[in-house]
């Protein structure tokens, strides 16, 4: 994390310049880069960065629809709020945008270093020692950390499908479930990436089997409840609750291939619910809330589509499992625990 010293201009003599924290000190804000007010300079002119004043959700907007253009992104808030700040760092994670912040109070100092526990690529300074002492200590913090994400190999592919053990079946709550209609065809076999916990999302398999009692819907998954995760096309999350009608997303099967479909509809119910914990093979635990109904399954590693009132403690499914956590759906390099 760099600091940036905030000057008038190259001569420009400040109390930092000659304080224990002139070490700290990566950028002369004001000579090293410069602003227009709407854009940043290096010293010698050229355009290397934007400046937004986020004000109302449309500022955060304008900054957010900048990230991956730019190689920074400087930002200050008029009335300082974090959601903001840390919307940009989830959106700025993983391409070549930095996130740098105007600050002029020491207790909003933490809050930027460490958001989302990963925090902005620079903080904006005035030329005030209690700034840079709460400063300091934050850069000292993130120099001390270490960070493994960084190095952690990417093994999982986002269609990629492991089996996963299921370790208890609970049954007798009711909740709100969703089915999800496509505007399409689903394929024998295939289905969409559902659960309770981003880490571990099952295959939900498709209606598309043949029963004695009800005609199958060929167009429909039977997804579970409301709270749950599924896959966008885009490689984002998002809530059952959320997913609406025009949205795409991720349709695979047990080989791991995947295709993205447009949903048609949403349909919710209160219906009866069977709550399924799982584990992989590394112990890591996570959930999914499916209907109690036979028509409901969910994929064996053979490939079998399997009823959910069929399972039992010890069978296996086949799941996708993700190392990395999610902020509002997109992908963020730091940990995140759900349960």
């Amino acid at each position: 994390m760099q600091l940036w010293l905030e000057v008038e201009d190259s001569d420009t003599q400040c109390h930092i310049d000659s304080s224990d924290f002139s070490s700290a000190v990566d950028i002369r804000f004001g000579d090293d880069i410069t602003t227009d007010g709407s854009r940043l300079f290096d010293r010698d002119g050229n355009l290397i960065g934007a400046h937004f004043h986020i004000d109302d959700p449309d500022g955060q907007a304008a900054a957010r629809s900048a990230v991956g253009s730019v190689n920074w992104l400087l930002v200050e808030f008029r009335d300082w709020t974090l959601i903001p700040l840390e919307n940009l760092i989830a959106d700025a994670d993983g391409t070549p945008t930095s996130i740098a912040v105007r600050l002029d109070d020491s207790q909003l100092i933490p809050g930027a270093a460490f958001a989302l526990d990963i925090g902005v690529d620079a903080i904006l300074l005035g030329d005030d020692e209690k700034l840079w002492q709460a400063a300091a200590i934050c850069k000292a913090q993130r120099l001390e950390r270490v960070d493994d994400r960084i190095n952690r190999a990417e093994t999982i592919e986002q269609g990629q499908l492991s089996a996963v053990m299921i370790t208890s079946i609970e049954e007798g709550s009711t909740g709100d479930r969703a089915c999800v209609d496509f505007v399409a065809l689903l394929n024998q076999g295939e289905g969409i990436l559902v659960g309770s916990s981003s880490s571990m999302m099952v295959l939900v398999h498709g209606e598309t089997i043949v029963s004695g009692y009800v005609p199958p819907r060929p167009f429909r998954v039977n997804a579970g409840a409301i709270h749950s995760y599924c896959m966008r096309a885009d490689g984002k999350t998002c809530y059952l609750s959320e997913v609406s009608a025009g949205d795409e997303l991720l349709v695979c099967n047990s080989a791991g291939e995947t295709r993205p479909l447009t949903v048609g509809r949403v349909k919710i119910e209160n219906r009866p619910l069977l709550l399924l914990k799982m584990k992989d093979e590394n112990a890591h635990t996570a959930s999914l809330c499916a209907q109690q109904a036979e028509t409901v399954r969910l994929v064996s590693p053979s490939g079998l589509p399997v009823p959910v009132t069929e399972l039992k403690a010890n069978d296996y499914i086949l799941a996708r499992i993700d190392t990395i956590g999610r902020h509002v759906g997109a992908e963020i390099s730091a940990k995140v625990v759900e349960r």
